[in-house]
């Protein structure tokens, strides 16, 4: 059972990734702190409590984290994800107050309150919160058993017409854009980091006859196809390309089942510098010591089947505590 703190900025796709980790059977949801990305902190909160609301699980705290990235002007995707950050959903909003902890600190009284090297934390925005609490309180920090993140790209693949390693700039993946500085201080602290970057991301595209056997979920599916269908009108937009990737919940599914994916040991380093290669990630296998490990393929049937297997479960046991 992996025991983790949700570090997100919904965003759809940290919608199905925050829904992928409650229904699965080997993960344990202790919290979530959340953060400026995708759009701003007010809305990433206000739409983490809607989706536990939605699915009846509001006894899980939401904590408000970083509203800006450490040093640069925070950016956010809302072109991508639209003006609210959840485009296309109909979730109402939610009666539920966020918790007056701030998320830097929940995760330092997590990791205190737990057995060391027993709590995760997948992140699926840009990495602010967690620098925060290495700055803050690095030994605290040195107790968590890895960090999980989408993030970064390697310019490995071939899909959605990108050759080279981003899908903000030629050579910078999203998360890490919005603040590289935070992701830097990530990736130097070392701690066991797992990135899912779009390397591997883009190979889980959101074909049709995926999308209705998501939709057909009771109680979710259909909120689920809007949400779908405007990230395929946008990224057609912005990329040109028919059908969108599904990016974060490659973090939960790897934590679910992680034979399906294709990993190599390797250190992961990023780029902060003031010129084009802002937010760049590169990584190199010959470390003594290895403290990361990157994924650069999954097998695309079975990372859907398995978001199918655990967004039902979701449903199904939404279902049952409403009865």
């Amino acid at each position: 059972m992996h025991h983790i703190i949700i570090d997100t900025d919904p965003g759809t796709d940290d919608y199905q990734a925050i829904l992928s980790a409650l229904g699965s059977q080997k993960i344990e949801v202790l919290g979530i702190t959340t953060v400026a990305g995708n759009v701003g902190i007010r809305k990433t909160t206000a739409n983490a409590l809607r989706i536990l609301e939605a699915v009846r699980r509001t006894e899980i705290g939401v904590y408000p984290g970083a509203d800006k990235a450490l040093k640069k002007t925070s950016v956010d995707a809302a072109n991508i994800h639209g003006e609210d950050g959840l485009a296309g959903s109909k979730l109402p909003p939610s009666t539920t107050l966020p918790r007056e902890q701030h998320g830097v600190d929940f995760i330092l009284n997590t990791l205190k309150a737990h057995p060391p090297k027993t709590v995760t934390i997948a992140a699926l925005g840009p990495m602010t919160n967690l620098a925060l609490a290495l700055q803050k309180a690095p030994e605290t920090m040195k107790l968590l058993k890895e960090i999980v993140a989408m993030g970064g790209g390697f310019g490995t693949f071939q899909d959605l017409h990108l050759t080279s390693g981003g899908n903000i700039t030629p050579r910078a993946e999203f998360n890490i854009y919005a603040d590289p500085e935070a992701a830097q201080i990530v990736c130097d602290s070392g701690i066991s980091l797992t990135m899912l970057p779009l390397d591997t991301t883009h190979q889980a595209i959101i074909t049709p006859e995926r999308q209705s056997k998501i939709a057909s979920i009771p109680l979710l599916g259909e909120d689920l196809n809007g949400v779908m269908h405007a990230a395929r009108a946008a990224e057609k937009s912005y990329n040109g390309a028919p059908h969108p990737p599904l990016h974060d919940p490659t973090v939960m599914i790897y934590l679910d089942d992680p034979t399906i994916f294709q990993t190599i040991d390797c250190k992961i380093s990023v780029s902060a510098a003031d010129d084009d290669s802002r937010g760049e990630t590169t990584f190199r296998k010959d470390i003594s010591g290895k403290p990361h490990k990157a994924s650069l393929g999954l097998n695309s049937d079975a990372f859907f089947d398995a978001v199918q297997r655990c967004i039902s479960r979701c449903a199904d046991l939404s279902i049952s505590r409403k009865n």
